[in-house]
């Protein structure tokens, strides 16, 4: 875990501890011999980054960590079915957070992309692009703060899109 996060959790910063919960299961997963030996806690932690984020009512990171949740499930541990559960999971909550106050800051291109990427994110779940399903947190966390997304990430998504298509 990174030094700024493990003093913000020390102080108290409500919204660091499920960043620091999930980053506990990183750095486990980062050493692929040990995090099979300890799948079961690694699940646990990850779990327990989700149930933090939740019960802090961050959709955002919901979303996210439980989106790679099922990364993990699926490419460490082979787990494809409870895997495609908590994608689902995390595109329907992807989904709650595209309000229409969220809708009113972006570009019609851009809302264009968002949802495509979102339709996509659900149609590919497990094909050998996965890379397409990390183009959205960034831009769910962009919309979520009132940032508007740079053209250039939206011809990326576009790019991305037009080669799943395509392949």
């Amino acid at each position: 875990m990174t030094r700024r996060i493990r003093r913000w959790t020390q102080a108290g910063v409500l919204n660091s501890v499920p960043f620091a919960t999930l980053l506990r299961g990183e750095s486990i997963v980062a050493n692929s011999s040990n995090a099979r030996r300890r799948k079961s806690e690694v699940l646990q932690i990850y779990k327990e980054a989700v149930v933090q984020a939740t019960d802090l009512k961050i959709l955002q990171y919901h979303a996210m960590f439980t989106e790679r949740f099922s990364d993990v499930l699926s490419r460490v541990y082979g787990e494809k079915d409870e895997s495609q559960t908590y994608l689902r999971e995390s595109i329907n909550l992807y989904g709650e957070l595209v309000t229409p106050d969220v809708i009113r800051l972006i570009s019609c291109e851009q809302y264009i992309a968002l949802v495509v990427t979102i339709e996509l994110t659900s149609q590919v779940c497990f094909t050998s692009n996965m890379s397409s399903a990390f183009h959205l947190p960034l831009m769910i966390d962009s919309l979520v703060r009132g940032q508007e997304i740079a053209n250039d990430d939206v011809t990326a998504i576009s790019s991305t899109i037009s080669s799943i298509t395509a392949g």
